[in-house]
């Protein structure tokens, strides 16, 4: 696997902002439990590996989560007393934190970051690490190309058309490498972006998420350079609402 260090290192400075994890203390878990009781709801992801990992979680609190299974279909559930919790998408319970409509929300970390560098981002507090849903953020490029190596790489990026899932944590990235990405380089795709090889004939890069790298490589491709890794899921919440509950030190 392709390691460059240099990329690793040498990150741009709002990348290193974003993925710093010392803006608010990392609370208990009866600290959630007390922050969840509200007349707002708190939200989990409605489908994925961080479905699985939140539902355990969440019982794990003593919570009762029995009608948030796929069976019911249901959505919304008081889990506890005066607490209330929602399934929702992930960029949904981004957009239920900026209107305040909910007090705290489950999100990976990857998705955490790509919020925090866009130019208007929502100011995302993480609150508590949860242990599950790390991945690696991986570029990766066709089986039958031949490897290039470090410095063909970077001399390739510059001009080689990528697809990611990431685009700013993509892009702040390949900045601490002097690699500026010109918009017309980047095909953003928000799911399957393996796909994008056999779609876009002049991407040569992708870069997305990966768990275990199988389902790239069922799709005929090589995730050989890693860019960052994630470390999974947080409960996070708005500066707001940390502000207004004393949790920012």
């Amino acid at each position: 696997m392709l390691l460059p260090k240099k990329i690793m290192k040498e990150t741009f400075p709002s990348f290193k902002e974003a993925i710093r994890v010392d803006d608010a203390s990392l609370l208990a878990d009866d600290q959630i439990k007390t922050l969840a009781q509200s007349e707002l709801p708190m939200a989990m992801p409605s489908r994925g590996e961080l479905y699985e990992g939140s539902m355990t979680y969440l019982s794990s609190l003593g919570w009762d989560t029995s009608l948030l299974t796929p069976e019911t279909r249901v959505l919304a559930v008081e889990v506890g007393p005066g607490v209330t919790v929602v399934k929702l998408r992930a960029p949904d319970i981004i957009d239920a934190l900026r209107e305040n409509a909910i007090t705290m929300g489950i999100l990976g970390n990857d998705v955490i970051v790509e919020e925090l560098l866009n130019p208007n981002p929502t100011p995302l507090v993480r609150l508590r690490r949860l242990g599950f849903g790390g991945c690696s953020f991986r570029m990766g490029f066709r089986l039958n190309e031949s490897i290039p190596s470090g410095n063909e790489i970077f001399e390739r990026m510059k001009e080689a058309r990528i697809a990611t899932s990431l685009p700013n944590t993509l892009t702040s990235i390949l900045r601490g490498e002097n690699i500026v990405l010109q918009k017309n380089q980047l095909r953003t795709l928000t799911g399957s972006v393996e796909a994008a090889l056999a779609l876009y004939p002049g991407v040569f890069f992708v870069a997305d998420r990966v768990s275990s790298g199988e389902s790239m490589r069922s799709n005929g491709i090589r995730a050989d350079l890693a860019l960052w890794e994630s470390d999974g899921a947080y409960v996070v919440t708005t500066k707001k609402f940390a502000m207004k509950n004393n949790l920012l030190f």
